[in-house]
């Protein structure tokens, strides 16, 4: 019998142990990398979603000047000639065209069309921290304003883009 039981082969308690220790450690270690993995994926793709919201603003605000008729700062500051409302007419009563206003308080950009429609700017993962637009001189040509605004990832730690440009006008500042 004693032979018999020699001649099984099989794994010790302790060999199963210490397969077991290292199956353990090997798997702790990828699950540490699939969650580092997973929250750099999301990190990333919030930092995408500020850059693109950081576009789509300047794209839009550049476009609509360019085709309205009136451009202005509705709360300019005469010291600074810089204000946070930006009104954009396409006809030279100022009843319809689009209106960029900036909220401190609820950290976003409204975008509303003066007619029926209105549209808010600002995304679920990102946040407007300043914006403002400037008019360096009244009687500057050609006619330019020059913005800058400030956008920051909700979710990611330490995370802010500044934007800034210059929207050429072909018309009435």
């Amino acid at each position: 019998m004693e032979r018999y039981l020699r001649s099984k082969s099989g794994y010790t308690l302790v060999e199963m142990l210490v397969g077991m220790g290292i199956f353990s450690i090997i798997m702790t270690m990828a699950a540490a990398l699939f969650a580092t993995m997973v929250k750099t994926y999301s990190d990333t793709s919030v930092m995408m979603q500020v850059q693109q919201d950081g576009r789509i603003i300047s794209e839009v605000m550049n476009r609509y000047a360019k085709e309205a008729k009136v451009v202005t700062i509705e709360d300019e500051d005469t010291a600074t000639n810089c204000g946070t409302k930006l009104k954009l007419s396409q006809n030279i009563t100022g009843s319809s065209g689009y209106r960029f206003s900036y909220k401190p308080t609820e950290k976003n950009i409204d975008f509303e069309r003066l007619l029926p429609i209105g549209n808010n700017i600002n995304s679920e993962y990102v946040s407007v921290d300043s914006f403002q637009i400037c008019r360096p001189r009244p009687t500057t040509y050609p006619k330019y304003l020059t913005y800058s605004f400030s956008l920051s990832a909700k979710g990611v730690q330490n995370y802010k883009m500044d934007f800034s440009g210059v929207i050429n006008t072909r018309n009435e500042l």
